[in-house]
């Protein structure tokens, strides 16, 4: 039996639903960058997933978020808005998104320019491994970020006994300036 006939699915997409649907995203995350400053084998654009990335070291360039910020603000500015969610997370993620803040920074500052302002909250996000943050502090703490720093477990974990897991960067020492030093009163 054909499962959307069994439960009664129906694939009937108005207009105004994806109307709806555009004024009310919750998310727009840009993968600002494949690059990254650690070589972590395991992840998603390191040496075990080789064949998944075919442009390794690539970089979105502005036109591309100016292009879908451009499209989504008018349904973000419209004034007869109803918000189910009024608040707009947009994220930066990548390898190493802060390897790539220039278009970070360029993608904010127009959206900041816009005008009229869009009718929604927006708030920033980041997936980063924290290794680049003291350098772009100030910036992310002006607009008021909110991250997510990628620690892979304790300590012996994260350092993963000598396997190249994680760069000397992120060595057991790695590990211990990041989040003893800096992040201390973090706790999981």
């Amino acid at each position: 039996m054909d499962i959307y006939k069994k439960y009664k699915y129906t694939f009937n997409i108005t207009p105004s639903m994806i109307r709806e649907s555009f004024q009310n995203s919750r998310q727009l995350i840009f993968e600002v960058t494949s690059r990254c400053n650690l070589q972590c084998e395991y992840c998603g654009y390191g040496e075990l997933y080789n064949t998944r990335r075919l442009n390794p070291s690539k970089n979105m360039n502005f036109s591309l978020a100016k292009s879908m910020i451009d499209y989504l603000v008018p349904f973000w500015s419209e004034e007869s808005l109803k918000h189910e969610y009024p608040k707009l997370f947009i994220g930066f993620y990548g390898g190493e998104p802060l390897v790539n803040f220039k278009l970070i920074k360029r993608t904010i500052d127009y959206i900041n320019s816009i005008s009229p302002k869009p009718k929604r909250n927006i708030c920033y996000t980041m997936t980063t491994n924290a290794t680049l943050l003291e350098k772009h502090m100030e910036y992310l703490v002006d607009n008021k970020f909110k991250l997510l720093i990628s620690l892979d477990g304790d300590e012996i974990a994260h350092s993963c006994a000598g396997l190249k897991i994680r760069d000397t960067c992120l060595s057991r020492q790695g590990y211990c300036l990041i989040y003893q030093e800096k992040y201390s009163y973090l706790e999981y």
